[in-house]
């Protein structure tokens, strides 16, 4: 932050507009006027820097091995981790998958992305993969999913030793490694 003293005002005496013979008079419209400018300067370079650091939005995220935050990701692929190649499941290299668990919604892995995003994928029984990925950043969710089959599922991905807080209608229960689900109404049969 920048101070004022009295060598500030005698700036503004060097270009005639401080004391003359007029004396104190003149000498406080001086003080006022420097005050005033330097005031001015500093609320415009404010606003600058303020603009500056909401136009630059929060930092983003470090992005980690995917395997730093699902453990099982670094654990050799067993035979119940392979999934079926299908169209869905196009973005996913196959020799990452691994089985979390399985809920109304179908059977859960994680897998990492040809980009290296870390995926949930959800295989229902007669249906398509559903695939939903993101950066691999430490988060309370890593990607949840949401399912109305003949329940309402809904199913987080979350970093190793996380459990999902509380949303106030049901607890989420432990389906897996990294795998949480929240039971909603069923939906019949």
């Amino acid at each position: 932050m920048t101070a004022i003293d009295g060598s500030t005002f005698d700036l503004f005496d060097d270009l005639g507009l401080g004391a003359d013979r007029d004396g104190a008079a003149r000498a406080a419209l001086t003080r006022r006027f420097a005050v005033f400018v330097t005031a001015g300067a500093l609320l415009v370079g404010g606003a600058v820097a303020a603009r500056a650091a909401i136009e630059a939005g929060p930092a983003p995220a470090e992005l980690v091995a995917p395997a730093s935050l699902v453990g099982v990701l670094g654990q050799p692929q067993r035979a119940a981790d392979v999934l079926v190649e299908e169209p869905a499941t196009a973005a996913v290299d196959p020799a990452t998958t691994r089985f979390l668990g399985e809920t109304a919604a179908g059977r859960h892995f994680v897998a990492q992305s040809t980009a290296g995003l870390v995926c949930l994928v959800t295989v229902p029984v007669g249906d398509v993969a559903d695939v939903g990925c993101a950066d691999p950043v430490a988060a309370a969710v890593l990607v949840e999913g949401q399912f109305a089959r003949s329940e309402a599922v809904t199913v987080r991905l979350v970093p190793d030793g996380t459990v999902p807080e509380p949303d106030g209608v049901a607890a989420w229960q432990r389906v897996g490694a990294n795998l949480w689900a929240h039971p909603g109404v069923a939906l019949g049969s």
